[in-house]
């Protein structure tokens, strides 16, 4: 991105006369030119330009339950008629900012840590299970009440049935699907309190309790965001709404207190500059033929971009193969060899999707690997991941990333360091090149000890391993294709690329819809609940998860065939051949929906044990 001055950047681009954005008194002579919208960004009520969000941004869910460039509570977004709002979302408070209205709920930005996680026993090793700390829930209660109270009073009144002249008028006023603020107003205040409730009554794993904390600072935030608009800046960019009364106790944000927003719309721009709010104006080249570059200065994205790559099939031929030998977990039978029989390569959506290097990557290490080496090989790699498995499933469960996804190649150097080094210094040593130092800033700690590396492992524990890497793969990857085919499409302005943007709320109702599908606490699988699933052998409780894998993949934006979604559930019942074929058409529309989005072929859940 080239930072430049142009003298005449006030002057009327366009023929007409009315299209001028900014009066030459308050105008700011510096831009930024953007390669990937083509255009020339220009702020005229701010100094510092930011990037706006990358087109093809990976989907990685941080810890906090946010992602990055494309959340509006992180960066500032492309702003249309339907998500005005995010303009007005609060920045972080500074430390010394005393008049921003949110310094007093400054912890809202802040991620929970280990130290705010009580454990049931005192300890995480026995315990396994946690709740959030006291002070840390009263905190949450206090902002949370804060906000429910400015809610209520901005909450507009129902409007009465005799105002509308014809009762179908009056039936379609009360089916219309709310816009993304009312949603916001409405269900935020409720998911909250649910997300508080469960935190305060449940043992949760340290995970969850931190994923949940996140997602309730993130509809926090943007709640904030919806009230400020509603009560100090929408009668300016929307003229003719109704104007609130300012709710008890908050106060009009200032111009540096507030996120901002992309449009490239010269009228937006000039509505949100009237009513003090950020705006960044992305205008095509052409509107600026006598341009003149006076410096440069570069930028950094959040997350850093990555070119997108299509990845050659042909790199993961052997993985569509079914897995095989004395460590492999049995098949479920309508699984079995659909990477191999199900998935067609050639598809053409496979081709029209963007993707990126990460997507060759696995969340756990890939189960293939455990298969054909040898025996010693293998032993070693199964002794690594039970001295480091505890870590990087909390890491990942986190979502944070230093649990990065990672090739099989590097799985492979991670597992098979024991084979390379000969004393325990040096494997301590190589292992924190990977996963940094024991503790580490979450106080969670690994300990190795090379003497457990010569010791047999027994077939059925070398299954349970396997078992368990498989099934966490399968997890991570549904939640993450979830993301991928369910996510909001947008169309960009600036170019007619395509986009996507997820609210908080949204990102709450897709991750319960995953949990859903699997029988235990997620997204950590317990071998003693291996077999009722999807991958129990008693086709009732085989048949409660896939209900649940159905309707997450009636949220997608393309959903199974109309043969599979048309049987009714009374239908399905009992097993016949119709089950079996319904069944059927669910995992081939998983595996290709996968591949389709990610270039390689899922990783596939097992059976343990038979029943």
């Amino acid at each position: 991105m080239l930072s430049i001055r142009i003298p005449d950047i006030c002057e009327d681009s366009s023929s007409s006369p009315n299209h001028q954005v900014v009066s030459t008194e308050k105008v700011r002579l510096c831009g930024a030119l953007h390669p990937h919208y083509d255009g020339f960004i220009t702020s005229p009520n701010s100094d510092n330009i930011p990037a706006p969000p990358p087109n093809d941004c990976p989907f990685s869910l941080r810890s906090d339950f946010r992602l990055g460039a494309v959340d509006p509570i992180q960066a500032p977004q492309m702003i249309d008629s339907k998500n005005l709002f995010y303009a007005t979302i609060p920045s972080c408070p500074m430390d010394n900012d005393v008049a921003h209205p949110y310094i007093k709920y400054k912890y809202m930005w802040t991620n929970a840590t280990d130290k705010d996680i009580v454990f049931a026993e005192g300890n995480r090793t026995l315990s396994g299970v946690a709740t959030l700390s006291e002070h840390f829930c009263r905190r949450l209660h206090s902002a949370v009440k804060y906000a429910v109270e400015r809610s209520e009073e901005t909450r507009e009144p129902p409007v009465e049935p005799w105002k509308f002249g014809l009762r179908s008028q009056y039936l379609d006023y009360l089916t219309k699907r709310p816009n993304l603020l009312q949603r916001i107003v409405k269900d935020g205040p409720l998911l909250m309190s649910m997300g508080i409730h469960r935190l305060e009554t449940l043992k949760l794993d340290p995970g969850t309790i931190l994923l949940t904390v996140g997602m309730i600072q993130s509809l926090w935030i943007e709640l904030c965001g919806a009230l400020d608009y509603i009560q100090f800046f929408r009668d300016a960019v929307e003229p003719g709404s109704k104007v609130l009364n300012r709710a008890h106790g908050s106060s009009r944000p200032a111009l540096c207190h507030l996120m901002g927003g992309f449009t490239t719309s010269e009228h937006n721009s000039k509505l949100f500059s009237r009513a003090g709010i950020p705006v960044y104006l992305i205008r095509p080249l052409s509107t600026l033929p006598d341009r003149e570059v006076l410096d440069t200065v570069g930028l950094t994205y959040l997350p850093i971009e990555i070119e997108p790559t299509i990845l050659d099939s042909s790199q993961h031929l052997d993985r569509f193969l079914e897995l095989t030998g004395d460590c492999a977990p049995p098949a479920i039978n309508s699984w079995f060899h659909a990477n191999a029989v199900k998935v067609n390569r050639f598809s053409a959506k496979s081709q029209q999707y963007k993707r990126l290097p990460s997507d060759a990557n696995y969340f756990f290490p890939d189960p293939h690997l455990f298969l054909d080496v040898s025996d010693r090989e293998r032993v070693t790699y199964l002794h690594m991941w039970k001295q480091i498995g505890a870590i990087w499933k909390y890491r990942a469960s986190c979502n944070r990333p230093d649990a990065r996804p990672l090739s099989s190649e590097e799985w492979r150097d991670l597992l098979g360091i024991p084979l390379k080094a000969s004393t325990e210094s040096e494997i301590q040593k190589h292992v924190e090149a990977f996963l940094g130092p024991s503790p580490d800033s979450d106080g969670v700690s690994y300990h190795l000890n090379a003497s457990d590396f010569d010791l047999p492992i027994e077939k059925k524990e070398a299954l349970e391993l396997v078992w368990e890497i498989c099934e966490l793969n399968f997890r991570f990857e549904l939640l993450s294709l979830d993301v991928r085919a369910a996510a909001r499409s947008l169309r960009s302005q600036a170019t007619g690329d395509e986009y996507f943007q997820a609210d908080s709320t949204f990102r709450i109702e897709r991750q319960t819809k995953v949990r859903w599908c699997f029988p235990d606490a997620f997204p950590s699988p317990q071998s003693a609940r291996a077999n009722y699933g999807i991958s129990s052998t008693h086709w009732s409780r085989r048949f409660k998860k896939l209900k649940y894998l159905r309707k997450l993949m009636e949220g997608w934006a393309n959903p199974p065939r109309r043969e599979v979604m048309a049987i009714r559930p009374e239908a399905l019942e009992k097993e016949s051949r119709v089950s079996v074929e319904w069944e059927q058409g669910l995992v081939q529309h998983y595996v290709q929906t996968f591949y389709d989005h990610f270039g390689r072929p899922a990783i596939l859940p097992r059976r343990l044990l038979s029943e």
